[in-house]
């Protein structure tokens, strides 16, 4: 396999952000391998481990997010589709699946209508993940369960321990979409600071410490994979706190683990000790 890294500073409209003021770094954005490819991926795994969080209320979403090829709502948000982890009060954690859009519906007790305040469905579970346990995150497209004019996509979290696996929930979408676009990206998001009044950085709390590690995802057609062969760019200039501020540098790196597509990522390394 050839890497192809290209590191540049890239400015994306993140599904859970609506402003470069949001802090959703490190960003990073894969290209998957799309030969052959014309009606998009019906599967996506994305394994990630969580190596330091903050188990206080709500703060960080570690999230993959895809695109489905054709966005029949560019105006209302878009037709993403998203899947990742958000740590809470101990033993609290959840783990949300979710799509924009209109047309969608939920189908299991988990869903529930609505996306970030617009149109879609979101679907989360609470359950107990561990740091420094690797877990698969999997969005696929359940044909059984699919008609001439909706497509179900279900989600799914498995322990790569123990392989247990649990559905986080599943929603239909319009067939129009078709399947997942091959450029996907993974934001890292406090979204603590999407609250009006954290507007201005220089209001905003030093960001708690975090770290995970993200591993390349890896699209399928028919159980036949097409994993990434490209980092198109990593996002490390949007969204400070006063710490960053304060010391005119950036609160969060992202690190290439040597030989991959993988990174490590940390937030509020200025304040690590503190």
């Amino acid at each position: 396999m050839t890497l192809k890294i290209t590191i540049q500073k890239i400015a994306l409209c993140t599904a859970s952000m609506f402003s470069l003021q949001a802090f959703a770094d490190p960003n990073i954005s894969y290209g998957l391998e799309s030969a052959n490819v014309t009606g998009g991926y019906d599967k996506v795994t994305f394994p990630i481990t969580v190596n330091e969080a903050p188990f206080t209320g709500r703060n960080y979403y570690y999230a993959l997010q895809a695109d489905f090829i054709k966005d029949i709502d560019p105006a209302k948000g878009g037709s993403a589709i998203y899947i990742g982890l958000q740590p809470r009060d101990e033993g609290k954690n959840l783990v949300i699946f979710s799509t924009f859009g209109t047309g969608t519906t939920a189908l299991s007790s988990n869903c529930k209508p609505g996306a970030d305040g617009g149109s879609g469905t979101s679907c989360s579970i609470q359950y107990d993940w561990k740091l420094d346990t690797p877990y698969v995150l999997t969005m696929q497209k359940e044909y059984k369960d699919s008609t001439a004019n909706l497509d179900v996509w279900s989600g799914h979290i498995q322990n790569k321990k123990t392989l247990e696996t649990l559905e986080i929930g599943r929603f239909s979408v319009p067939k129009e979409r078709l399947g997942l676009n091959h450029s996907m990206y993974h934001f890292n998001e406090y979204f603590i600071f999407n609250n009006p009044k954290y507007k201005n950085p220089e209001d905003r709390p030093c960001i708690q410490y975090s770290k995970i590690t993200v591993y390349a995802p890896t699209g399928y057609v028919k159980n036949k994979s097409y994993p990434t062969n490209k980092i198109k760019g990593v996002r490390l200039d949007t969204g400070k706190d006063s710490c960053a501020i304060a010391q005119n540098k950036l609160n969060y790196r992202a690190t290439n683990i040597p030989g991959t597509f993988d990174y490590i990522n940390e937030t509020g390394i200025l304040n690590k000790n503190k």
